[in-house]
């Protein structure tokens, strides 16, 4: 899990779930940031570090967010490079 702190308190966070459902996949299960700081690009650098993680320590070559395509919120994760695969939700890595 990633958290973001300010004054120590904490403003954001995301959790990763490696090999979930099945390998080479990193799970997204969670991206909260508290709303007064929306908009701020908090969301988007925690994605990036999870990325970060999911490609250098865990080998994952997918990403997948806790949330299906239809949810609204879903596609505001869809990060530049990647695109969504079907109806699970499935973001293909840039590099594939």
């Amino acid at each position: 899990a990633f958290l973001a702190r300010h004054d120590g308190a904490i403003i954001g966070l995301l959790d990763v779930i490696d090999g979930y459902p099945s390998c080479g996949i990193a799970f997204i299960g969670l991206l909260a940031v508290r709303e007064d700081v929306h908009g701020k690009g908090l969301g988007r650098a925690l994605f990036l570090a999870a990325e970060q993680l999911a490609r250098e320590r865990l080998k994952a070559r997918t990403l997948r967010p806790g949330c299906r395509p239809a949810h609204p919120a879903c596609c505001r994760r869809v990060q530049p490079g990647y695109r969504l695969l079907g109806e699970d939700g499935l973001l293909a890595d840039r590099g594939s």
